[in-house]
């Protein structure tokens, strides 16, 4: 399972919107490209801590491995304050220019937001379908990764875009490292192992199809960023 996580990692790496951040030409600032393309996520970052509420964590966790997921959960969760922090400092309230309702209809109803919307809905199906917290784990462990995969890319454009304006922008500069619990290694009976592997493969699945779209909104500006 290790060997396979590792694998759906640098593939995702390799992703074209990745190629993109860090190739993107001169006439797109830092700045500007972290503005293209970040509203596109708040409803994955924003919406993990209900996630990790009502569908990942246990309410009274009573084993080592059930308190694990609960941590780690609670770690990823808190880092939610530091994305809020750099959508303010990115200025996007103002640049969106969206009210209460436009902001309703684009996360929840537009045709844009299908495919987080949907991954959402599985994310959730897995975890609450599965309350083995070793599949927990690994799902955990399948989102966190691909997370850090996209923190990875955003880093440099963070840094180049504070050394430009003096923001501060912790979440995108990938400041709030979480270290993930030792169980890649343990061992795990065959469903398990089939299990877990079906749930890496649907999150980088769905991770990957994301950033297809993110690519998209970004090279055609959709947000209207000047």
């Amino acid at each position: 399972m290790h060997h396979l996580l590792h694998e759906r990692r640098a593939r995702h790496a390799a992703h074209p919107f990745h190629t993109w951040l860090g190739h993107r030409g001169g006439r797109i600032s830092a700045l500007q490209a972290l503005q293209r393309f970040l509203p596109m996520w708040a409803i994955d970052v924003m919406g993990y801590r209900d996630l990790n509420r009502y569908a990942i964590g246990y309410a009274e966790p009573t084993t080592p491995p059930e308190r694990a997921v609960n941590a780690w959960a609670d770690e990823l969760t808190a880092r939610n304050a530091l994305f809020l922090n750099d959508w303010k400092q990115l200025s996007l309230d103002e640049l969106l220019g969206w009210n209460a309702g436009d902001t309703l209809e684009f996360y929840y109803l537009s045709r844009t937001m299908d495919i987080h919307r949907h991954h959402r809905v599985t994310t959730t199906q897995l975890a609450t379908t599965h309350a083995d917290p070793m599949l927990r784990l690994w799902l955990t462990g399948a989102m966190a990764a691909a997370a850090d995969v996209l923190l990875d890319s955003t880093r440099p454009l963070a840094v180049e875009a504070e050394a430009a304006t003096g923001l501060r922008l912790d979440y995108l500069a990938g400041r709030r490292q979480v270290a993930a619990p030792h169980f890649t290694h343990d061992p795990v009976t065959p469903d398990q192992r089939d299990m877990a592997a079906e749930i890496i493969e649907t999150v980088f699945d769905f991770m990957d199809r994301q950033l297809d779209l993110s690519l998209d909104v970004a090279l055609s500006n959709d947000f209207r960023i000047p």
